[in-house]
């Protein structure tokens, strides 16, 4: 819904054990992160099933991970601003290191 402002969209295999693994660990990684950097605290991402091309024919384990929407004023300032972008890439490394 609108009234709600998604952060980011977490896309496991859904025939992958260990893609759904992945896509939790990194969502709670951004959960926390979020809690503690972000004013309000406030948080709201997905985990969710996709039978995507990239998830079903990559061999390693996979995550497709949605940013945000270019075309939204909030989530471009996700990725505009760089010490936006290297707060993401850095709690994303911080995830997979598990």
């Amino acid at each position: 819904s609108r009234s709600t402002q998604t952060d980011l969209f977490f896309y496991y295999h859904p025939s992958s054990n260990e893609s759904k693994a992945l896509a939790q660990t990194l969502h709670g990684t951004m959960s926390d992160k979020y809690k503690q950097h972000r004013a309000s605290g406030a948080y709201h991402g997905t985990v969710t099933p996709r039978d995507l091309h990239m998830l079903r024919e990559t061999k390693p384990t996979s995550v497709y991970i949605e940013l945000g929407n270019i075309r939204n004023s909030f989530d471009q300032q996700r990725i505009v601003i760089e010490s936006n972008r290297q707060a993401l890439a850095n709690w994303l490394f911080e995830g997979l290191k598990g």
